[in-house]
């Protein structure tokens, strides 16, 4: 594992790079991404075991066992933040009770969400998830201008217009700042 990044919220233990890799092994392992690049959360989620229940709480994480996890998801949001909150739960599965920090506890209940390192680390997860890298750079790089770029990426993806705009930055895409 690499070294320790620093955040915006703080120290993370984990480097952003290895969060990314194993979102994209994720999505690549369970083939749940279409032939445009658009990943079906819902189907993953299914395939990892977990089932979601719609509550107008906070969203939350169960865990029972490996293979066996409730994602309780907020009733009110839009389809886009929808599939950001359960592409989350699938994050803080892998990080927090999968792949757990060496020295961590099993974290078997994660509340949303906070502003600390589990959020940082499951928000690198999420976008990297749903935003596969050489079809999003791909639709990026064919469209005329920023704001086009941003519209027609985040469209696609089911992504926040922030959401394309920052991925576009972390992968280096012309045109992104």
């Amino acid at each position: 594992m690499k070294t320790a990044a620093t955040h915006l919220y703080g120290v993370s233990t984990r480097c952003p790079d290895d969060i990314r890799s194993m979102a994209d092994q994720a999505r690549t392992a369970h083939d749940v991404t279409d032939d445009e690049g658009r990943v079906d959360v819902d189907l993953l989620l299914c395939q990892l075991g977990g089932r979601k229940i719609s509550v107008n709480d906070r969203a939350t994480l169960v865990v029972t066992k490996p293979g066996e996890f409730l994602v309780f998801e907020r009733s009110w949001r839009t389809d886009r933040q929808r599939r950001f909150d359960i592409a989350q739960a699938i994050g803080r599965y892998h990080l927090l009770y999968l792949h757990p920090t060496p020295g961590r506890e099993l974290v078997t209940i994660s509340q949303d969400y906070g502003d600390g390192r589990d959020e940082v680390e499951a928000n690198v997860f999420a976008s990297t998830l749903l935003t596969p890298a050489a079809p999003f750079a791909a639709m990026w790089s064919a469209a005329a201008d920023r704001q086009e770029r941003v519209r027609a990426t985040s469209v696609r993806f089911g992504v926040s217009p922030a959401l394309a705009g920052h991925r576009a930055a972390i992968l280096g895409l012309a045109g992104a700042d």
